[in-house]
This record gives C-alpha cells, structure tokens and sequence, in this order.
C-alpha cells in the first residue's frame, strides 16, 4: 500500500470537549475508504482537518507527495456546494475547468461524469437554485468527481440521493478511486458494505480501523461500538 496521507495524533477540542482525541491513521494511493460513526460524533471535523479547512488542537495531517491540502477536494454535507444562480452545466464546466485541461479534457470529463450520472442530462439548463434538496447533492456530487484531484473527500456521502442514484455512486466512487484516494463519510451502513471493505469507525474520538466484509458484519460492529442500530 502506498501511503499519500498520514494523520498522526491529532486532537481537536471545542472548549473543554475532544471531539477528536489523538486519532492516527493512513490513506493510501487508490481506492475507497469509509469513515463511520453516528450523526455528531466529529466525522465533518476530521475531515475539515484533512482537507486543511480546520486546524488541530495537537497533531499534524502529512501528504507523502508534497501536494498537500492543495490538491483536496472536500464536498460537505448539505446543499451549499454550488454556484446557486448558475446552471448545472455552467457548474459542471467551472468545476472541470478547475483541472487546467484544455477545452476537449474539460469536455470528456463532463461526458464522463453524465454518463455516470444521466438524471443530470434533464438538469443541464436549470440554475441551482431551483433544483431539488437532492438533485443539488447530485449535482454537487457530480462537481467533486469531475474536480480530478487527487485526494476526494465526501461528507455524508448518499445524503439525498434516491436509491438508484447510491448504487451509480458506488459504481462512481470505485471507478475513479482507481487513480486517487476516496474518503466517504456515512451512517448508511448498506452504502458502506457496497463501496468498501476498509472501515474507519470514529468512536469516543478515536479512530478504529477494521476491514469489513458484509452488511452484517458491519451492522454487528457498529452496534458494538456505538449501542444503536444504524439505518
């Protein structure tokens, strides 16, 4: 496995609460690995600290490439992501533009990123502002995937998202993990067990890395850990 980025011990505090306390693990090169805890237990903090949009209390986050936070690219949870009066083309074509390519690059991409995601075929000349609580997080979705950095971070991942648009995002998520490094956050265990084995749970702050082979065995942990059933 080739490691790109280390977290190593680091504490985050909200006045007299860790929130994060002295969590250390690694992400490599390629592929999916899924954060996991319930609603409130600092999964958007860790990974505002990776992305360098929060600073720890203690500890550091180190990219092996020398790149760091500037080739991150982190989608929040909620609908916030996007240029609300531009349409979802012109936000497609923004966000792909980002990349530096040229104008055929920018177009492959955005065939690529339809191709995955047809439902946003429909979408195209619709500003964002007036689309659905859940086509905003497609659309969003769609903007983070299309951004080509190298590491993806995606915040309560299948937030929003209709059945059959969660199995084109895990289709989606392990295409392009194939050449970068892909962390969701979730409590949809379902999504998880489909999209990864590699399992982080986030419990009391620390960080538990497990490799989880199925649905059950993921809800069995999970229950464990937090003492509830998740959905």
């Amino acid at each position: 496995m080739s490691v790109v980025i280390e977290v190593e011990n680091v504490v985050r505090t909200f006045k007299t609460e860790r929130v994060i306390d002295n969590a250390s693990f690694v992400l490599s090169s390629c592929g999916v690995s899924a954060l996991v805890a319930p609603n409130g237990s600092g999964k958007t903090t860790l990974m505002s600290i990776i992305a360098g949009l929060m600073e720890p209390t203690e500890g550091r986050v180190l990219f092996s490439d020398g790149e760091g936070t500037s080739d991150v690219a982190l989608l929040l949870a909620g609908d916030k992501n996007l240029y609300m009066k531009n349409t979802v083309m012109e936000n497609l074509m923004y966000f792909a533009a980002l990349n530096g390519y040229g104008r055929g690059d920018i177009q492959g991409d955005i065939d690529d990123v339809v191709s995955w995601f047809p439902e946003l075929k429909a979408l195209w000349r619709k500003t964002a502002e007036s689309l659905s609580y859940g086509q905003k997080r497609l659309v969003s979705l769609a903007s983070a995937v299309i951004s080509r950095n190298r590491y993806l971070l995606v915040d309560e991942a299948v937030e929003g998202l209709d059945v059959a648009n969660v199995e084109r995002l895990v289709e989606v998520l392990q295409k392009v993990s194939s050449r970068r490094s892909v962390l969701v956050s979730s409590h949809d265990l379902r999504f998880v067990s489909k999209v990864t084995d590699s399992v982080l749970f986030l419990s009391g702050g620390k960080v538990l890395r497990e490799s989880i082979h199925s649905e059950d065995e993921l809800r069995n942990r999970y229950s464990e850990l937090f003492g509830e059933v998740a959905q």
